[in-house]
């Protein structure tokens, strides 16, 4: 965009050059303007189309310019402008011919800024014309780069202009390039992807060598050191190449590709880093030749491979082909510029910036796609190890209960068995011996029941088959049926021997069993059991409420909060056959029956253990 655009304004506004040639007769350092001015070697010059290429070349290159005399301004002068770009030629020397011979402006990017005939970014020079002749001037060029030169020519006004142009459009392909690094550090994916990481040093690489083609490097940081700004621009060569092959290898997941394309693009790649100090070694002009060959050959290939997935139908392929098709176009272009084989126009030249541009903007469309596919990935990844994570939660719960459940059979099986072993070795067992062994067998089927129904609730097949019953009936029949029936006292509040309760009467029966039997099993020296049952209201619902208490003997008070888990007993409850299931099975049931049942704990003044169950009345009345 800049180049397209800045080479479009420059056509319009810029002043014509009436003669361009080159110096095509023997020329040696030590040739002199004299020499190369002298009428006799008119001959000599080719003439040239406003550009200048020679390749890589370090031997000096004599140009000849002329051009009519502008119009005087308001003040009477006659002033033009002469632009030499690049910016990063090593020497550029004007001579300007007076009836004393030629008066020197030495410009380059060996010359500081303050010493320089214009101080610009770019080789500029005001020359001024006594009258309104045209006038011819020498060029002698120097550099340790590529020898292209771009010349225009502007009047004072549209050099103003075109200069505040092309500040505008270096400060938009900037922009781009740091929305564009905005853009991959907002979503925070670099920090574990190497492509996006890759491509964020690629930006910045791409930003500071922007800035030494441009000429601003020296314009604002090295306006006295000027040698120090080239050799940004001249390394950046190789570290721009390195920077792009690299990111091409992870664009192209060449690690998990064919092995011969990964081997090309790091040979690219390690090319680049040995001839990063060829600068500095004075073998720039020989090391830039070969990075540029091999630069463009691996573009060719990732062009290629590019095409080959398109047709696989990979995700991402097309704006593969775009990262690698546009800056190999640019690349061909600045290429045959830098190697002499085409003119040397600045805006051929910037064609492998604007290519490089095109890359981004494909790479942006690639690492959105990616950041999507990552977002996928992640949120699956999350997805399984949170599954993996429940998994291995109900795996260790099923474990820990697995445990519990074999800890407590060990446990409470262990007395009854040895009661019955002692029954069975014993050759004339006594009455109360015979009890025993009788009580150990019912201990264990107690057990064996509790357990089966607990199962039974924890796989969901236990039914609910709800029906009106007498309230005063079920109680009768549960406590009948205990062993211990005499420890329970009932107390009545309220007219209820004809009211209906709404229940499952096998669930109901054991609900009650449960919660009569334990309170008969823990209650202090066979002291009295209270049953108290009274209607009442639950969350606005009619039913009944049956509180059972006991005071605590040895075992003490249990936890109110863990009474109804699984496999819970109280502290020193293992005096007490039991299986921990019977207060689950409570909890269970009730809740089944659309009921509810708490406990509650008081310590002072005597320890006591209340459990109050709530079952709603029928509703058939």
């Amino acid at each position: 965009m800049w180049a397209l655009l800045a080479g479009t304004s420059a056509a319009q506004t810029q002043y014509p050059i009436e003669e361009l040639a080159v110096y095509t007769g023997p020329v040696t350092t030590e040739t002199t303007v004299e020499r190369v001015a002298d009428p006799a070697q008119a001959e000599q010059f080719e003439p040239l189309n406003d550009h200048y290429s020679a390749g890589y070349s370090r031997k000096p290159h004599w140009l000849r310019l002329t051009l009519q005399a502008p119009p005087a301004d308001v003040t009477g002068e006659r002033v033009l402008h002469i632009v030499g770009k690049p910016s990063f030629l090593g020497s550029l020397i004007l001579y300007q011919p007076t009836e004393k011979g030629f008066i020197e402006w030495r410009n380059g990017m060996t010359v500081p800024v303050s010493q320089r005939p214009f101080p610009d970014r770019h080789l500029s020079f005001l020359v001024e014309f006594a009258d309104d002749q045209p006038q011819t001037f020498y060029l002698r060029m120097q550099t340790p780069s590529s020898a292209f030169l771009d010349l225009t020519v502007w009047q004072p006004v549209d050099f103003a202009r075109q200069t505040v142009s092309e500040l505008l459009l270096i400060g938009i392909y900037l922009g781009l390039l740091v929305a564009g690094a905005i853009n991959t550090l907002w979503h925070r994916q670099w920090i574990k992807d190497p492509l996006q990481r890759t491509y964020l040093l690629f930006l910045v690489v791409m930003f500071i060598h922007f800035l030494g083609t441009s000429g601003l490097t020296v314009k604002l940081f090295f306006p006295e050191n000027p040698a120090y700004a080239w050799i940004i621009v001249a390394t950046g060569t190789y570290v721009v190449s390195a920077t792009l092959i690299r990111l091409l290898i992870h664009a192209f997941d060449m690690h998990n590709g064919p092995k011969p394309v990964l081997r090309v693009f790091q040979l690219v790649f390690w090319a680049a880093i040995v001839f990063f100090p060829a600068p500095f070694l004075g073998l720039h002009s020989e090391a830039a030749q070969i990075m540029v060959m091999l630069g463009t050959l691996a573009l060719s290939i990732g062009t290629g491979w590019s095409l080959l997935l398109i047709v696989r139908g990979q995700t991402g392929s097309i704006a593969l082909l775009i990262a690698n098709l546009v800056p190999l176009v640019g690349a061909l272009i600045t290429s045959l510029v830098l190697l002499g084989f085409l003119p040397g126009s600045n805006t051929l030249f910037s064609t492998f910036q604007v290519g490089l541009l095109g890359s981004l903007a494909a790479f942006q469309i690639l690492l959105a796609q990616r950041r999507q596919w990552l977002e996928k990935a992640y949120a699956a990844a999350r997805r399984e190890i949170r599954q993996a994570e429940q998994t291995a939660q109900w795996e260790r719960a099923r474990a820990d209960e697995q445990q519990q459940f074999m800890s407590m059979l060990t446990h409470e099986l262990r007395t009854p068995l040895s009661l019955i072993r002692l029954r069975l070795d014993a050759e004339n067992p006594s009455r109360s011996m015979q009890a025993y062994a009788q009580r150990a067998v019912s201990d264990m089927d107690a057990i064996i029941d509790r357990c089966a129904i607990a199962s039974r609730i924890q796989e969901g097949i236990e039914r609910v088959s709800a029906q009106p019953q007498l309230i005063v009936d079920v109680l009768d029949q549960v406590i009948s049926s205990l062993k211990a029936e005499d420890q329970v006292k009932v107390t009545w509040h309220g007219d209820i021997a004809g009211e209906l309760i709404e229940a499952d009467p096998v669930l109901l029966r054991t609900v009650l069993s449960n919660l009569l039997d334990n309170a008969i099993k823990y209650s202090k020296d066979s002291s009295q059991v209270g049953l108290v049952a009274e209607p009442s209201m639950f969350e606005g619902r009619d039913g009944f409420r049956l509180r059972i208490c006991n005071n605590i003997g040895a075992t003490g008070l249990p936890d109110p909060a863990r009474v109804f888990e699984k496999y819970y007993r109280g502290r020193d409850a293992s005096r007490v056959s039991g299986s921990g299931l019977g207060l689950y099975i409570v909890h269970n049931f009730v809740r089944r029956m659309g009921g509810n049942v708490v406990c509650e704990v008081t310590e002072t003044p005597n320890k006591e253990v209340c459990f109050e169950l709530w079952l709603p009345k029928t509703s058939l009345l």
